[in-house]
């Protein structure tokens, strides 16, 4: 009696084929965060292509979300936290975190991590940065509330008003 069970080596083949193509139909990279809601201009920079960006819209590693002149949006990142930007600000999702780059982001929730050129900086809930590229330098200043910014020299908290320059 003949069997009609396939080779163990071609269904593991065929296994890793059918994995490979969710992996590649899903662009293999799960989301860092999500549009939960924004007005005026909200973007959504991806592979070099910045497009407008819907309610819900997801955000991987490398994408970058920006807002326009009197605009705002909300993101929920993974994790649950929630951040707020403000106008012209631009955020970028980075493999071990989220970098505001320029702009205002607000920490709604719970306290929030944002990657500095200074190194990681925990915003607590409530608390405002702001971080401005100028001069060929950057700029990072809690606006409301408090920050620490973990350096490679140890940790430095800072607060309203008080900020680095880079």
């Amino acid at each position: 009696m003949r069997s009609h069970r396939r080779p163990r080596s071609c269904r593991a083949i065929g296994l890793a084929l059918a994995i490979a193509l969710i992996v590649v139909g899903c662009g293999g990279r799960s989301p860092v965060a999500r549009l939960l809601e924004g007005q005026g201009a909200v973007e959504r920079e991806h592979g070099g292509q910045t497009k407008a960006a819907a309610k819900g819209q997801a955000f991987v590693v490398g994408d970058a979300a920006r807002t326009g002149a009197d605009a705002w949006a909300r993101l929920r990142l993974r994790g649950g936290a929630v951040l707020r930007m403000g106008a012209d600000a631009r955020i970028r999702f980075l493999a071990g975190g989220a970098r505001l780059e320029v702009g205002d982001a607000t920490a709604e929730d719970a306290a929030v991590t944002i990657l500095t050129e200074a190194g990681p900086a925990i915003i607590e809930r409530g608390g405002v940065v702001r971080a401005s590229a100028r001069d060929g330098g950057f700029r990072f200043e809690v606006v409301v509330g408090r920050a620490e910014v973990q350096g490679r020299d140890g940790a430095v908290t800072l607060e309203a008003g008080g900020g680095l320059v880079i």
